[in-house]
């Protein structure tokens, strides 16, 4: 065969070995579609009433009480179209979801897509990082279903720039705020009035929950906030170095919880005298009292603060000196008793 030849034989056989590629692709697609028609006649799930195949899906992830992996619940999607349609009923798959930052770009258009399919349940939104802004904007279309939000952040002008892109939030329930270290090992520091207008954002707010916070007082930290509907506070040091959770007085200063029922709070950052001048401004029914790193002798104040709330049914210890502890217990036995309602008393012992 001459070079022509040959070249027109190649060019036949490429066109032939195109068209075998095509129907074999065909015959590929064909196939999936008949497994997946397949799956789901064979699938027992997908004869199940949809609030029960609902239901199943939602215990089948890793954390269903908590922040479920977005990966998770892709997964769903991935199966048969009846698990997809499965999926994509039911709100509360899409109702919580935890965000690591930075993102990919278009992840903003992704986020809208995620919660709208959520419809009217409320939401549960834990972020990580900085998020771009436009994460605060499409967040801020959902407040009206925003029942929970939980930041975990090293910068304090992106936590900042974060709520105030949000905005009100006056469906929150439950806000947690950690700060984490840069790279420099520093931790966020925000003032007393900074605190204040985030919680401001949220009236209707029940839990709130600092972790790593350090605030400091400027001249115009004079203002006193009043949350009627806030239930449990708590101040924790996450970290070894206990030094740069500072200020916890600050706040305390600054806020009236006529409603509070647990608190759980250093005392190594807070003054007892602060803690009774709270609770004489908030008059609490309080539940629940955690104190965290007490190192000092028990003192008139901290005793008066049990006497400020009768109410108090649990009394938790964490980290007291061995001397502390006997004169706490001491104080407890005495006629007539400081805390008259108390059931329980947790203890942690490290001097022993």
């Amino acid at each position: 065969m001459s070079v022509k030849e040959l070249q027109t034989r190649i060019e036949d056989v490429s066109a032939d070995i195109d068209r075998q590629k095509q129907v074999l692709t065909k015959l590929e697609r064909s196939r999936s579609a008949l497994q997946w028609q397949l799956n789901a006649i064979r699938d027992p799930v997908s004869r199940l009433p949809l609030e029960i195949s609902s239901e199943i899906f939602i215990r089948c992830l890793s954390s269903p009480d908590a922040h479920p992996s977005a990966l998770d619940i892709i997964l769903f999607l991935n199966i048969c179209n009846a698990w997809t349609d499965i999926a994509l009923s039911t709100a509360a798959l899409w109702a919580a979801i935890h965000i690591d930052f930075p993102r990919a770009e278009g992840f903003s258009q992704l986020l809208s897509t995620w919660l709208s399919r959520a419809r009217n349940h409320p939401l549960s939104l834990s972020l990580r990082g900085a998020p771009d802004d436009d994460v605060g904007c499409i967040v801020r279309q959902h407040t009206g279903r925003l029942r929970s939000l939980e930041i975990h952040s090293d910068d304090e002008d992106g936590l900042l720039s974060l709520h105030q892109s949000i905005g009100l939030c006056p469906s929150l329930e439950t806000l947690t705020i950690c700060f984490l270290p840069d790279e420099e090992g520093e931790f966020p520091t925000l003032t007393t009035r900074q605190t204040l207008d985030i919680l401001r954002l949220a009236p209707n707010i029940v839990e709130c929950n600092f972790g790593n916070l350090a605030t400091f007082s400027s001249f115009d930290d004079t203002e006193t906030l009043g949350l009627a509907s806030l239930r449990h506070l708590a101040f924790q040091c996450l970290h070894e170095d206990h030094h740069h959770c500072e200020s916890h007085d600050t706040i305390l200063r600054r806020l009236s919880l006529p409603g509070l029922e647990t608190l759980s709070l250093p005392m190594s950052q807070i003054s007892s005298q602060d803690l009774v001048l709270f609770l004489k401004r908030s008059s609490p029914p309080l539940k629940a009292l955690v104190v965290d790193g007490w190192d000092r002798d028990l003192d008139p104040e901290l005793a008066e603060c049990l006497r400020l709330v009768p109410t108090l049914t649990h009394l938790e210890f964490c980290w007291p000196s061995e001397y502390t502890t006997q004169q706490m217990l001491t104080s407890l036995a005495e006629s007539p008793p400081l805390a008259p309602n108390l059931l329980s008393i947790k203890i942690g012992l490290t001097n022993l």
